[in-house]
C-alpha cells in the first residue's frame, strides 16, 4: 500500500476489528467491538456527541407525552445509500425487528419495555413503553439501526444482508477475511461525508497493527494497549489520542455469604488498603482515572459529591482487627481474562494486608457466567462497560437483588432501583439515582477501581478525528490534511 496514495484521495485506513463479523446483519450482533463497522453503513434514530450528550440522528426531536408513550419526530429528506427516501414505516419495521426474532436474545432483553410501535404521522412515530422509561433515548442512541423495509422484504433477509444498504455516511461495497471496503453515501443527510472511501483492515496481532500504523499503512488504530503509548508518541507522523472510556475496573464482592467479606468492616478495610493510583500508573501505564463508585463522569445522574476511598493503610488494619481479621484470612477470587494483570496486581496488594487470595482466571463469558451460577467466590474482579451513558445501569446489576451478578441487599435500594427507570422527571430520577450511589458509596457491594481510558493511534496526516465515550468511530468529517505534523492537544485527549 502506497503512502502517497493514502495521502492524495483522502481515503482511510482503519485497524478497529481483528477479524470480519460472522453476520453483516447488525440485529444478529451483541456487543460492541463491530458497532462502528455497522455504524457506518446504517445510521441510528438517536446518537451521541463528543461528550457523551444525547443528539438527534434520524430522529430530529423526541419527547415524552405522558400516559407511557414516547414520540419521535422523524427528519424529513434522509435517504438511504441507494436514493430511497428513509420514511416512518422503515422507523417502525426496524423497531418491531428489534422485539422480534431476527434480533439477538440480549437485544430483545434491551428492549423489552416496548410494548409495541405505532405511526402517529408521516414524520412521527410512538413508541408504548411499560411505564416511563426514562432511558428509552439512551436505548435507542445506544441501537436503533434503521433499515429499509421495502428493499429488504422485496429481496429476502438472506440476500438483503449479502450486499446491505442503510442511511448511514458509508455504503460495504466488498469484504473478504481481510479487509472491508465502503464508498461514501453522497446524500447522507448530515452533508457528504469527507473521505472518499474507508477501507477497514481486520488484524488479529495488536503488534501487527502497531508495526502497520508506525509504517503508514493505517491512519486510525483503536484500542492501542497501554504499552505501546510511548512507541506511538515518540514515532513521527503518529499521535496518541485518548479519552475516558465507558468501562471501569472494580471488585464485586458476595455480601450474602457468610465469611469475611460479608462484613462492612473487611470490605472497608480493602478499600482502604487498596493503592489504586499505584495500579493506574504501574498497570495502566497512567491510562485510568480513579471513580469513587461504578458510576462514571460522562453518565447522567453521575454523582460529583462522592470521593474515591483514600489510601491508608492504618486506617485498613484497625478495620480488619475490629472484624476479627488481624491475622488476616482466605478469600476465593475470580477474574476474567482480559484483567488478568491487574487482579494479580491487586491480589499482590491485599497479600501484604494478610489475605491470601485463591484467584481463579477464565474466559470473560466463562467467568460471567460461572460468577452468575456459583456461589464459590467471596470477590469477582471484572472491567465491564456502560454504553447506555446512564447511573442506572450499573446500579441495578449491584444492587438490584433479582439481578444475576448481585450478591448484595438492602431494603431501600431495592426499592429506588425499580423506582428509578420509570421516573420521568429528571430532576427527581437525579436524586434518586444520587441515593443509590451514596447507599453504593457507604456499604461498598463493589470496590470500584478506575475508569479505563481508550487509547488511540492516529495518523498526523488526519483532521477532525474525534474520540467519543462510547467508543464509536464517527468517520464521516475526519479529512486528510497532509503529513505535517499537528500542535498536540493538552495531555492528548479527545480529538485531533
Amino acid at each position: 500500500m502506497a503512502n502517497a496514495a493514502l495521502s492524495q484521495d483522502g481515503e482511510l485506513h482503519i485497524a478497529q476489528m481483528t477479524s470480519p463479523p460472522e453476520t453483516l446483519d447488525p440485529f444478529e450482533v451483541y456487543g460492541t467491538e463491530s458497532q462502528s463497522f455497522f455504524r457506518q453503513i446504517f445510521d441510528t434514530l438517536i446518537s451521541r456527541d463528543e461528550e457523551g450528550q444525547l443528539k438527534p440522528a434520524i430522529a430530529e426531536r423526541w419527547e415524552y407525552r405522558g400516559n407511557e408513550i414516547w414520540r419521535l419526530h422523524i427528519r424529513p429528506g434522509v435517504v438511504f445509500q441507494d436514493g430511497s427516501p428513509l420514511t416512518v414505516r422503515d422507523v417502525k419495521f426496524s423497531l418491531d425487528r428489534l422485539l422480534g426474532p431476527e434480533s439477538v436474545e440480549a437485544r430483545r432483553r434491551d428492549f423489552s419495555f416496548i410494548r409495541r410501535v405505532e405511526i402517529s404521522d408521516d414524520r412521527s412515530v410512538d413508541i408504548h413503553t411499560r411505564g416511563p422509561i426514562s432511558t428509552l433515548p439512551a436505548r435507542l442512541a445506544q441501537f436503533s439501526m434503521v433499515l429499509p423495509e421495502r428493499r429488504l422484504r422485496e429481496k429476502g433477509e438472506a440476500p438483503f444482508f449479502r450486499a446491505p444498504i442503510g442511511a448511514g455516511p458509508f455504503r460495504l461495497v466488498r469484504m473478504d477475511r481481510k479487509m472491508a471496503v465502503f464508498e461514501r453515501h453522497e446524500g447522507y443527510y448530515q452533508g457528504k461525508p469527507a473521505p472518499p472511501r474507508l477501507y477497514f483492515h481486520f488484524v488479529e496481532d495488536s503488534r501487527e497493527r502497531l508495526r502497520m500504523l508506525l509504517k503508514g499503512d493505517l491512519d486510525i488504530v483503536p484500542n492501542v494497549l497501554p504499552a505501546f503509548t510511548r512507541q506511538i508518541a515518540e514515532a513521527p507522523a503518529v499521535s496518541v489520542v485518548k479519552k475516558p472510556a465507558q468501562q471501569f475496573t472494580y471488585v464485586v464482592f458476595d455480601t450474602l455469604t457468610p465469611g469475611p467479606v460479608a462484613d462492612l468492616r473487611v470490605r472497608r478495610a480493602l478499600a482502604h488498603w487498596t493503592d489504586v493510583v499505584s495500579l493506574i500508573r504501574y498497570v495502566a501505564h497512567g491510562n485510568g482515572r480513579r471513580i469513587a463508585t461504578f458510576v462514571m463522569p460522562e453518565e447522567f445522574g453521575f454523582h460529583p459529591g462522592l470521593q474515591p476511598y483514600p489510601f491508608d493503610p492504618d486506617l485498613a488494619r484497625r478495620f480488619m482487627a475490629a472484624a476479627g481479621y488481624k491475622e488476616g484470612f482466605v478469600l476465593s477470587a475470580l477474574a476474567s481474562d482480559e484483567i488478568d494483570p491487574l487482579a494479580r496486581a491487586v491480589i499482590q496488594q491485599w497479600e501484604y494486608l494478610g489475605v491470601r487470595t485463591r484467584l481463579t482466571v477464565l474466559p470473560r463469558a466463562e467467568a460471567i457466567q460461572r460468577w452468575t451460577k456459583s456461589r464459590a467466590y467471596q470477590a469477582y474482579l471484572f472491567a465491564p462497560t456502560n454504553l447506555l451513558l446512564d447511573a442506572s445501569y450499573h446500579l441495578k446489576s449491584k444492587l438490584d437483588p433479582t439481578h444475576p451478578v448481585n450478591r448484595f441487599h438492602h431494603p431501600e435500594a431495592t426499592r429506588l432501583v425499580q423506582e428509578m427507570n420509570r421516573v420521568a422527571d429528571p430532576d427527581r430520577r437525579r436524586e434518586v439515582l444520587y441515593r443509590l450511589q451514596e447507599i453504593a458509596y457507604e456499604y461498598l457491594p463493589a470496590l470500584a477501581l478506575y475508569q479505563v481510558v481508550n487509547i488511540y493511534g492516529v495518523s498526523d496526516r488526519l483532521k477532525g478525528f474525534q474520540a467519543y465515550p462510547d467508543t464509536f468511530l464517527r468517520l464521516y468529517h475526519v479529512r486528510m490534511v497532509g503529513l505535517e505534523r499537528p500542535r498536540e492537544n493538552p495531555a492528548g485527549y479527545g480529538a485531533r
